[in-house]
């Protein structure tokens, strides 16, 4: 859903007819609010509501939010440096996906996304920051510590070296 492609109206009657059939949504407040056919306010609540699974809040340089309605994990972004945000959409879809696909939880699919969607946005064009198979394997054991491990780790990106991390907290279980 992309709202500033048409107007917010033309979207949120196109989809009405999929409400209730959405199993997991995934983006910003003004995309799930277009989605669940609400305010923003509203938006999260209302697609759970409805039935959704699973609603994950991009919040751009603020991170993200997931939550199933019992649990909510917060990640703050992982990026610490912007050259392009083409692709980082798409690379936090890949993370959580294939993080989903794999059975891991919501916490991990969320930390896997930030992951990959911090890495799309350090290097030119859309697939360039996407990792392999391989990296993605060597950084999941990073990516699957616990909380606090998290705290106190600094997360080394295979891209030339790149410091992926912040001095917050990476998943704050609420």
């Amino acid at each position: 859903v992309r709202p500033r492609l048409a107007g917010a109206e033309q979207f949120t009657t196109a989809l009405s007819g999929i409400r209730g059939e959405i199993d997991v949504a995934i983006g910003d407040l003004d995309e799930l609010s277009v989605l669940a056919g609400v305010p923003q306010g509203e938006a999260v609540q209302t697609l759970l509501a409805s039935g959704c699974r699973l609603v994950i809040t991009k919040r751009g340089a603020d991170g993200a939010e997931a939550t199933d309605g019992v649990q909510t994990v917060r990640v703050p972004t992982l990026a610490t440096r912007v050259v392009d945000t083409v692709g980082a959409g798409d690379g936090f879809m890949v993370g959580v996906t294939s993080a989903l696909l794999e059975g891991r939880g919501i916490a991990e699919a969320t930390r896997r996304a930030a992951w990959i969607g911090a890495r799309a946005v350090q290097v030119r064009g859309d697939t360039e920051g996407l990792p392999t198979r391989a990296q993605l394997e060597q950084a999941r054991a990073v990516v699957s510590r616990t909380e606090e491990d998290l705290r106190n780790a600094t997360i080394i990106s295979p891209i030339d070296g790149v410091v992926l991390s912040r001095d917050r907290e990476v998943g704050d279980a609420v």
